[in-house]
């Protein structure tokens, strides 16, 4: 009787917020990762592949073609699965509807939400077909004599910073150094994927320590 609507509202829902939260976050995190390790697929199947894609190239298949087989690759497994997950929340709720009720002592009646189920399908699958689309561009830049030869050109002029015939390290250590500075954007996707996932489980730890114990 004394309180206000205002506090008796917020008090009601604030497990409710403070779980929806947490879990958002969490998806937000596994959802970078997944997409990271997409990019990072793409562009190693491109190296891997470089002497096919030259000879699809050469034989008259476009850039445009070669990216959208990847991209009909790639969301053609994102969007059945995407379905499947979303489908799984529903079996999954139950539980933490029950333990949500055991803790606030109010109840909730599930139902299907159809318009949640498909924002989430439709903006899976159109995340990762933009990520598959950033990653594979490079396809179109790809010359079919320079892909035949796997990707070596005839004249480089980058600048060598260790050079193997001066340098003081070890063979093991300077061609180690010298394949790391050479592959800059694999080194920022494995940087990005380690700080990730380190940022998810210290958050984790964070969130059961305060909250549980």
């Amino acid at each position: 009787v004394s309180n206000s609507y205002e506090l008796v509202t917020s008090s009601r829902y604030i497990s409710q917020m403070i779980c929806t939260s947490i879990v958002s976050a969490m998806a937000c995190f596994i959802a970078l990762i997944a997409l990271v390790v997409i990019s990072s697929n793409v562009i190693n199947y491109i190296q891997e592949n470089m002497h096919n894609l030259g000879a699809l190239k050469a034989m008259g298949y476009t850039s445009r073609q070669l990216v959208e087989s990847l991209l009909l690759q790639f969301s053609g497994v994102a969007l059945p699965v995407s379905c499947l997950g979303a489908a799984a929340a529903y079996g999954i709720f139950p539980m933490i509807n029950n333990m949500m009720i055991s803790q606030t002592g109010i109840p909730y009646k599930m139902h299907f939400l159809s318009m949640p189920y498909v924002i989430t399908i439709c903006l899976l699958t159109l995340i990762v077909s933009l990520v598959v689309w950033l990653s594979a561009r490079r396809i179109e830049n790809l010359e079919p004599i320079t892909a035949l030869r796997q990707g070596i050109r005839t004249h480089s002029f980058a600048k060598s910073y260790i050079p193997l015939e001066r340098t003081r390290f070890s063979l093991t250590a300077a061609l180690g150094l010298k394949a790391g500075l050479s592959q800059r954007k694999q080194n920022i996707v494995t940087a990005i994927t380690v700080l990730v996932l380190s940022l998810f489980i210290v958050f984790s730890g964070l969130m059961r320590e305060n909250m549980i114990v």
